[in-house]
């Protein structure tokens, strides 16, 4: 089948628009009510930082996820202070300025009558409390699609190294225990009734037995 050049125009033309349109990032949350990215103000300053592995895993959570939590604030007077969310606020920055659509972001709010309570609830908001381990890292991602592979290119977790937990869950906490010291307790009497049964245990390889008085 042969295209007519008006066909191709028009083909050329919907590209071109697609190109020029530009990418949203998604809302996949709601909070108890939205604000523009620009009235969304730095309450943090340097207290915390984040390293250009971090800021690439972060942006390309929100490109490929979008905004999953609403953004915590502050309000006083008119101004909406950051409580939790400075990074991600940060990076819809840079995402708006290399030409993605912001839409209205999802907040909700932290009460406080004074900025010293209020810095004090963000210092509560950035503490962490657990730490994520990679054996129940693992557990959690049971009977899931997901592995530990799948996630640790796009998420930061504290307490879990890529690449040398990988290396140590696997040589170490995977090995299988090779003893395992069970204690029992029984009285004269019930030692004796369970003799036949004990010494059919013991029969079992790699089984050891040892007995002390109390």
């Amino acid at each position: 089948m042969q295209l007519r050049s008006s066909d191709i125009r028009q083909n050329l033309e919907r590209e071109e628009e697609c190109e020029m349109t530009p990418k949203e990032i998604e809302i996949s949350c709601k909070g108890s009510d939205v604000l523009k990215l620009h009235e969304l103000t730095n309450f943090q300053g340097p207290l915390k930082s984040m390293d250009n592995d971090g800021f690439q895993k972060l942006k390309t959570t929100l490109i490929k996820y979008g905004m999953v939590i609403p953004i915590f604030i502050w309000k006083n007077g008119n101004t909406n202070f950051i409580i939790d969310g400075h990074q991600r606020v940060k990076v819809l920055k840079t995402l708006q300025y290399e030409g993605f659509k912001i839409p209205m972001i999802p907040v909700d709010y932290v009460f406080a009558k004074t900025e010293k309570e209020a810095k004090k609830k963000l210092l509560i908001a950035v503490s962490q409390y657990g730490v994520v381990n990679r054996v129940g890292l693992d557990l959690f991602l049971m009977n899931t699609n997901l592995s530990f592979e799948d996630i640790e290119m796009e998420m930061s977790l504290p307490g879990i190294k890529s690449k040398s937990m990988k290396a140590t869950y696997k040589e170490e906490e995977l090995q299988p225990y090779k003893k395992a010291h069970i204690l029992l307790s029984f009285s004269p009497v019930k030692m004796m009734e369970i003799q036949t049964h004990l010494q059919k245990i013991l029969q079992i390889e790699g089984v050891e037995c040892e007995q002390s008085a109390s």
